[in-house]
């Protein structure tokens, strides 16, 4: 059952706006790390990648999941705190275990968000709602019927199969 724990090592925290991950960012480096510190433990490593992000942040981060040959005792990037920036091309193999602080706005955002974890393994996602928005409360007390009818509240794309000249006019 330990071999479990290297598939869930590395955590992808999705967030709703930049102010909402660095104050989550600020609590995993400042007061998690302190807590781990005294037990002897190491400090944890935190990415933060947010549409101020550059390519090279975005690159470098990704570099950093996937090479294992720098894991080591010392530095091994442990959480990745991402805003929409991460739900679209971010394909990680390590994030097996993604935790949602609250619901996208939309649901097609919930669904390409919720899909980055489990890319190799069995994948995780736990969404953590806030108790006092009412919107959030729906979603906790229809949360099984949510994802039940889940794919009749996607938008239809514009240009489909049935669109009369798609392929025209998108050539």
């Amino acid at each position: 059952i330990l071999s479990l724990f290297d598939k869930y090592d590395a955590t992808l925290t999705y967030v709703g706006s930049k102010a909402h991950g660095s104050r989550i960012e600020r609590a995993l480096t400042d007061d998690v790390s302190k807590s781990l510190m005294p037990a002897g433990e190491r400090q944890l490593e935190v990415a933060y990648l947010n549409g101020e992000s550059t390519l090279d942040d975005i690159a470098s981060t990704i570099d950093n999941l996937e090479d294992q040959s720098n894991w080591d005792e010392t530095y091994r990037l442990d959480a990745v705190i991402g805003t929409s920036l991460v739900s679209h091309g971010v394909d990680v193999s390590r994030f097996n275990f993604m935790v949602m602080s609250g619901m996208p706005g939309r649901t097609a955002e919930y669904i390409q968000a919720s899909s980055r974890s489990g890319r190799s393994f069995v994948g995780l996602v736990c969404v953590v709602l806030s108790p006092w928005l009412l919107r959030e409360q729906s979603f906790y007390h229809r949360f099984t019927s949510y994802h039940h009818h889940m794919e009749h509240l996607v938008e239809p794309v514009p240009i489909n199969r049935f669109s009369r000249f798609a392929i025209e006019k998108t050539m």
